[in-house]
């Protein structure tokens, strides 16, 4: 019984821990804060050492600003979403580009991009960047 239950835990403790290799991962931006006349901010993914393989990175965005129509991502993205980085490289970038729009009677909105777990490496500090957009219309 004590071997049953023993596998049982480690099974349990295998699907929820992320035993991902490779470099580790954090994300900075730069501007943290721009206007929505059509300004830009740069996320950058920093790789605590090269990788030997191309990564995608899972990410998640948050925020007020809604994406699509007070920003759009650029950036090397595959056909699931994912953020490329090629193999060598110590960093990836992904460009938010904000649109000239009518503020909504916000004076200031906010786009974080979250970086997620996902294989070939893991999440380093930070995990995620936020920068704030100033309404000026």
């Amino acid at each position: 019984m004590k071997h049953s239950l023993l596998i049982s835990i480690l099974a349990v403790v295998a699907a929820t821990t992320s035993f991902a290799s490779g470099p580790s991962i954090s994300v900075s931006v730069a501007p943290d804060q721009i206007t929505n006349e059509g300004e830009e901010a740069v996320f950058t993914f920093t790789l605590s050492s090269p990788s030997s393989r191309t990564l995608f990175l899972n990410l998640a965005l948050g925020g007020t600003a809604v994406p699509g129509r007070d920003y759009s991502l650029i950036g090397n993205f595959n056909k699931n979403d994912q953020l490329v980085i090629m193999p060598g490289q110590t960093t990836g970038t992904l460009t938010l580009h904000t649109f000239v729009d009518e503020p909504e009677g916000r004076a200031q909105e906010s786009a974080i991009v979250f970086l997620l777990h996902g294989k070939r490496y893991s999440v380093g500090s930070p995990d995620h960047a936020k920068v704030a957009i100033e309404n000026l219309r």
